[in-house]
């Protein structure tokens, strides 16, 4: 992971375990301190998106501003993490209905293969490598 987005994952951890520690009691409130210590290293006011907050606070001094900065961070990791995944465009295929995959195998190859695009695009994400293997997918769907 990008040294910039390893912080926005401690970041985040460190929320996670504020928010467990505040709902469910299950951590001693000095584990905190350890983690919050990990944020000593990072000087988050240089960035533009949280140079007016003040945070990251210790648990015992969360305010507002910790709110934002975690709904930000958040985000963003999630954008990151999203961005990255690789898909399984054939596990993605043999799971389609059967239903659908019927009305498909009465397609021609480049409608199929429309067809295909069309919907991993609208459920999914298309990435660049999906073109390539959008002939495979279709004999995959015209494979029972």
């Amino acid at each position: 992971m990008p040294k910039e987005y390893q912080k926005l994952y401690e970041l985040c951890n460190y929320y996670r375990l504020v928010r467990n520690t505040a709902v469910h009691d299950l951590r001693d409130v000095r584990t905190l301190e350890v983690e919050y210590k990990k944020f000593k290293k990072y000087d988050f006011r240089k960035e533009s998106k949280f140079s007016k907050l003040i945070a990251p606070n210790p648990y015992d001094e969360i305010i507002f501003d910790d709110f934002v900065m975690f709904s930000r961070s958040s985000v963003e990791l999630a954008t990151f993490l999203f961005s990255q995944i690789e898909y399984h465009y054939d596990i993605i295929v043999l799971d389609i209905p059967e239903e659908l995959k019927a009305v498909w195998r009465r397609y021609g190859q480049s409608r199929c293969e429309n067809a295909i695009y069309a919907y991993i695009n609208t459920v999914y994400r298309a990435d660049d490598s999906l073109n390539k293997q959008l002939p495979h997918l279709c004999n995959l769907v015209r494979a029972r």
